[in-house]
């Protein structure tokens, strides 16, 4: 199984969050999860970029994107 923490984008501790949340959520939980994720990555990385920061945690993005998946699956 490849490492993605291999690569110096994600930590082990980011990795192993997504690892879990996708044993908990399945296959199709995990696709929802990770659009949220990408959403909110992407507005985390352009307030890091905008304080002139190189690196940043991932958590947060992540916490978001469960959060929102909780919102999205308590709808429908």
């Amino acid at each position: 199984m490849p490492q993605p923490f291999r690569f110096a984008r994600l930590g082990g501790g980011d990795a192993k969050l997504i690892a879990s949340l996708r044993m908990l959520l399945g296959p199709v939980g995990i696709l929802i999860l990770c659009f949220g994720m990408s959403v909110f990555g992407g507005v985390l990385s352009l307030v890091a970029m905008l304080r002139g920061q190189r690196d940043y945690a991932y958590v947060p993005a992540i916490t978001a994107g469960f959060v929102w998946y909780v919102g999205v699956v308590s709808v429908v």
